[in-house]
């Protein structure tokens, strides 16, 4: 090999070496790095501390400080270690602002060293507070959190009280209360009163706690989502009620089995319902859950939007719960067997109804014993259905039997999709030939695994 020949290759082999050494990671600005080490918990933002000079402090520069504990398997002293850590990310934060606090904490623990940390939270103008904090008992918030000026987002799940005496919250717009004990009355109405540009509430209960009457009551709530259920047999005098007026409503997810019926006022705005109404097993109660489902749909009549779960399906056909409807779209989530005898009535309450969603979870039977031959055509099949989705599609005689009547009676249907979990080329031919109200519909079968379909699960 000449002398030239072994420059090029030794040239060509220090470039491929210096590209391979480059650190491509530390050029970039101090900028970028923050904003980086800012989308991963702490404690890993943290060690890139080791890595060089240049590093050192980053981290600390962060706009999000997410920490957790969870007491698995550690040594007791590891408790003192984590409060020391917290109080060290805290102490050495070099940006006057902080975007997200995030902090989710399991077992023992120091009150005061939990108000030092959310105070500390709160003094760096953090704009979103999230806690979960599982104590064993309960834990009062510190009042300084209360009078935030700057915080946006508020987050709160656990063993915490909201009793305070005076609540200011100007630029609070989401507040989510998951499973808090205990939460009172009272202290409810107090936080949504210190909360006058309130967009976004979600409150999950599990027991009734200290409540006889939920109020949620607030001009400015555009989306409001109501979990409140109860996994036992529960008494009638353990009902408790809601009462809402939110007339700028825009978004209203109720999942519940435990209230009395309703009371709230018109909403005009309302655009989409999610509905999951159960009568709890053993219940002496159901007439309440009756009038509880028609007072709801009585007051959402113009709603474009509308999903219900199998639940709330069975208990409006049980109850005859029809009201009608100007929707556009109507969603059921299937996830117990369901008796469809009266489900053509129910689509003749929704004269302009568009889309047709049906999701079912795998293996769930229906049960139906219609008898077509002796129904009227409801309005909606006759001139609006224009696109049916059935998910979790199975082909069972009775899902075979509904999308006969379906496509026989949909006269401007352009579209008809069955999702299933098997392909099954004999039952796509004999639905191929099913009579077809409408000329030009369209048929597609699709196959989708079940372990990977998000919607198997309903509500």
């Amino acid at each position: 090999m000449s002398a030239s020949s072994k420059s090029r290759e030794c040239t060509k082999k220090l470039k491929v070496d210096n590209y391979e050494e480059t650190d491509w990671i530390s050029s970039l600005p101090d900028g970028v790095l923050s904003n980086i080490l800012s989308l991963m918990p702490t404690k890993y933002a943290f060690r890139t501390s080791l890595l060089s000079t240049r590093w050192k402090s980053l981290w600390a520069s962060a706009t999000t400080i997410d920490l957790e504990w969870y007491p698995v398997g550690v040594k007791k002293d590891a408790y003192s270690d984590f409060m020391d850590f917290v109080d060290r990310v805290l102490l050495l934060h070099n940006d006057p602002n902080i975007n997200r606090f995030r902090l989710r904490y399991l077992g023992y623990y120091k009150p005061y060293r939990l108000d030092s940390w959310i105070c500390a939270a709160t003094k760096l103008n953090v704009q979103e507070l999230d806690l979960y904090l599982n104590l064993g008992f309960v834990y009062e918030l510190p009042r300084s959190l209360f009078a935030s000026i700057n915080l946006v987002i508020l987050k709160i799940c656990g063993d915490v009280s909201l009793r305070s005496t005076l609540v200011s919250l100007p630029s609070l717009k989401v507040l989510h209360l998951h499973t808090l004990a205990p939460l009172d009355e009272n202290s409810l109405k107090n936080v949504l009163s210190g909360c006058p540009i309130l967009e976004e509430l979600d409150i999950k209960r599990d027991q009734r706690g200290g409540i006889e009457t939920l109020f949620i009551c607030s001009s400015t709530l555009k989306k409001l989502d109501l979990s409140l259920v109860s996994s036992s047999v529960i008494n009638e005098h353990e009902l408790y009620g809601v009462v809402i007026k939110a007339p700028a409503l825009e978004i209203l997810r109720m999942k519940e089995n435990v209230t009395k019926p309703f009371h709230f006022d018109e909403l005009p705005s309302l655009v989409k319902a999610e509905l999951d109404i159960s009568v709890p097993e053993g219940s002496s109660y159901k007439d309440d859950h009756f009038k509880l489902v028609d007072g709801i749909l009585a007051k959402i009549p113009n709603v474009e939007q509308l999903r219900l779960s199998g639940h709330t399906l069975q208990v409006i056909l049980q109850a005859s719960a029809y009201v009608f409807f100007n929707n556009l779209n109507l969603q059921i989530d299937i996830c117990h067997a369901i008796q469809w005898a009266n489900f053509p009535e129910l689509l003749g309450h929704m004269p302009n109804l568009k889309v047709l969603i049906l999701i079912k979870v795998k293996r769930v039977r229906l049960i139906c014993c219609w008898q077509t031959k002796s129904l009227n055509t409801p309005e909606c099949l006759s001139l609006c259905l224009e696109k049916i989705i059935f998910r979790g599609f199975e082909a069972s005689n009775v899902e075979v039997q509904l999308l006969r009547y379906l496509l026989g009676n949909a006269m401007v249907l352009k579209k008809l999709s069955l999702v299933s979990f098997s392909r099954n080329e004999r039952i796509k031919k004999q639905i191929l030939k099913f009579p077809r109200g409408s000329s030009t519909c369209e048929i597609e079968m699709l196959e989708e695994d079940c372990s990977l379909a998000p919607w198997r699960s309903g509500f």
